[in-house]
C-alpha cells in the first residue's frame, strides 16, 4: 500500500462518502500514528475488503475524531 501525502478528487469523494471530514483527514496525515492509504494492486485490494473503483484504506489507531460534523 501506498501512503498518500495529498488528497485527490476520487480520494476526497471516497471522504465525503464514507462521512469524513477531508480537513480533519488533511491535519491527520501530518501526525505519525495516521495514515491514508491507497491499494496498489489486487491482492491488497482484497486484503483490505476494498474496490478497484475507491481503494483507499484510512488506518486511524489513535481513533483521531475524523468524522463530518452533523451540522
Amino acid at each position: 500500500m501506498k501512503t498518500l501525502s495529498k488528497i485527490s478528487i476520487k480520494a476526497a469523494t471516497f471522504l465525503k462518502w464514507e462521512g469524513y471530514d477531508i480537513d480533519k483527514v488533511k491535519h491527520c496525515m501530518t501526525l505519525p500514528d495516521f495514515s491514508f492509504m491507497l491499494c496498489e494492486n489486487a491482492k491488497e485490494r482484497k486484503v483490505a475488503g476494498v474496490t478497484k473503483s475507491l481503494p483507499y484504506v484510512v488506518y486511524n489507531p489513535k481513533g483521531y475524531d475524523i468524522s463530518q460534523s452533523p451540522y
